[in-house]
């Protein structure tokens, strides 16, 4: 039996109590001063709340690749970037004239990757965003294709800036564990509402 469940609290206050994760499967604010701030708590705690052996996947605001990648450093080991395709738009424009039609995802591990997960695409394609229960929400197709490519069923996932509930939500539907952590009081209750009424297979 495994189950999918919220906490409504800072990543930073909870982290040392979390179990042991197989997968951290986030999505940080991409509000600048934010962001710096989660991939900090990430860089201090996902080597922590993680297994050996276990991944962390985390989008990075394309702005901030060179800065996020430089907290990252000497925490966890790097292993790749995964491009996330959104082939329909709308598409956000940034100033400098760049119409963005992907999203990195970058891929840590602490300490060794396990032997014997087979290949792993490096690109994914959503076609079309999901934003009806937030602004920043996540296709339930991007959580889905990490956790079944790199956890098993039973394993435990934790998102720790978890929005509205995708991640635990997919878990639930795959049968992983899965703790999501979220911040924001009315974000965190439509997530609960979304995880408890979202099926199990």
């Amino acid at each position: 039996m495994t189950s999918s469940s919220m906490i409504n609290d800072d990543f930073e206050n909870v982290a040392e109590n979390l179990p042991k994760a197989d997968l951290i499967l986030t999505d940080p604010p991409y509000n600048r001063r934010e962001a710096t701030h989660c991939f900090k708590l990430l860089a201090k705690y996902a080597p922590i709340v993680l297994k050996d052996g276990g991944s962390l996947i985390t989008i990075a605001p394309h702005y901030l690749m060179e800065e996020a990648m430089e907290i990252m450093s000497g925490s966890l080991k790097y292993r790749w970037i995964y491009s996330m395709d959104q082939i329909e738009g709308p598409h956000p424009r940034m100033a400098m004239g760049i119409e963005i039609m992907w999203k990195p995802n970058l891929h840590y591990v602490k300490r060794a990757y396990p032997h014997g997960r087979g290949f792993i695409k490096d690109k994914l394609v959503i076609p079309r965003p999901e934003k009806d229960l937030h602004e920043w929400q996540q296709s339930e197709e991007w959580a889905r294709f990490f956790i079944s490519k790199l956890t098993n069923p039973g394993d435990m996932v934790i998102d720790p800036f978890c929005g509205p509930g995708t991640v635990p939500a997919v878990c639930k539907s795959l049968k992983r564990n899965c703790i999501g952590i979220e911040i924001n009081e009315r974000t965190y209750q439509n997530a609960l509402e979304r995880i408890s009424n979202y099926p199990s297979r």
